[in-house]
């Protein structure tokens, strides 16, 4: 995710910004274990 996407995102909610990083995160990791 660019820094761009993630400052549009940041213009809807920040909260909704921290919750998709961590979903993205969360995604990454599992994607790396299997």
């Amino acid at each position: 995710m660019t820094d761009k996407e993630l400052l549009s995102l940041e213009r809807i909610r920040p909260s909704d910004v921290d919750q998709i990083r961590a979903e993205l995160s969360r995604l990454e990791c599992e994607g790396m274990v299997q």
